[in-house]
């Protein structure tokens, strides 16, 4: 690899911005530590017989549970068709008659209804309608008040008395769901 190791190369991916999921795979398990400082995604140790095949099938399956390859919403923005990734959604709510998507991007001005919306969503839990006219990604949920839910970039949007509890229980059970498949 023109002089630099794996390490090396997952440092000057790392340096562009890039985030994607970098596995190791070595002769040594005692580079997994210098791993960590790249984020490495796994570590497979060559020669590791039986017990390592089925180390591999384990993190092929969390690998792929991370990436959620269908997640991809595609939407009609005012002059274009946009295409976002739903793990980048922070929120959606109409005003005068729009709807705003606000992203980690930026935002998005649609024409459509928050009905027309939901059904775009993946269907694992992420996605909760607080208010009228509002959905919120609970993976982006700073801190739940209790008339307000205020997300990771410090928006404020308002919980319907209604819809309180259940959301709630829709935090908490999408938060140990983001837990396990972490494990």
């Amino acid at each position: 690899m023109d002089g630099i190791d794996g390490l090396e190369t997952a440092r000057r991916l790392r340096a562009l911005g890039s985030e994607a999921l970098l596995v190791f795979v070595t002769t040594e398990a005692g580079y997994a530590l210098e791993g960590y400082e790249v984020e490495a995604a796994g570590f497979l140790v060559k020669g590791a017989g039986e017990s390592g095949q089925r180390r591999f099938e384990r993190l092929v399956d969390r690998l792929l549970r991370r990436l959620r390859l269908e997640e991809y919403i595609d939407l009609s923005a005012t002059a274009a068709s946009v295409r976002v990734l739903a793990d980048e959604v922070l929120y959606a709510e109409v005003l005068n008659h729009r709807m705003r998507l606000l992203t980690r991007a930026g935002e998005f001005l649609l024409r459509m209804t928050v009905e027309e919306l939901k059904p775009m969503l993946p269907k694992d839990g992420r996605f909760y309608e607080c208010h009228r006219g509002i959905v919120i990604n609970l993976d982006a949920v700073g801190t739940l008040e209790a008339q307000v839910v205020v997300m990771e970039n410090g928006d404020r949007l308002p919980v319907s008395r209604r819809r309180r509890p259940s959301l709630e229980q829709a935090y908490a059970e999408r938060s140990i769901a983001r837990v396990r498949s972490e494990l």
